[in-house]
């Protein structure tokens, strides 16, 4: 497992009974990304999300900033438009570029984006 906040660490076999990590690095959902495709993940400790490459066997290279915001969970529309959850649903478009802030009731945790299907 490969994160943003680089506190993982490996303890143990190699048969994964050992890993141990930081109970800083909760997860709240998933997200599917294929290998090859970039894939946007979120770090509330660090309250920033990033861009990945999905490599094989799932880790996460080419890490690179995305927005100084992190969150609960991300979110990328179909126009490619990223949505982060963290207190509200902070838009941005497919550079990285402030769009704004959909204000909602309760504090969002979970993102999902529909269609008209």
């Amino acid at each position: 497992m490969v994160l943003p906040a680089y506190r993982v660490f490996q303890q143990g076999p190699p048969d994964h009974t050992g890993w141990r990590w930081s109970d800083s690095l909760d997860t709240y959902g998933f997200v599917d990304a294929a290998v090859g495709k970039r894939v946007f993940v979120v770090n509330g400790s660090e309250d920033k999300t990033y861009s990945a490459l999905v490599g094989p066997g799932g880790s996460l290279t080419d890490l690179k900033p995305f927005a100084n915001r992190g969150g609960e969970s991300v979110a990328v529309g179909p126009g490619g438009n990223v949505f982060v959850a963290n207190g509200q649903v902070f838009a941005y478009a497919p550079d990285g570029q402030p769009l704004g802030e959909i204000d909602v009731p309760e504090r969002p945790i979970q993102l999902i984006v529909g269609g008209a299907d």
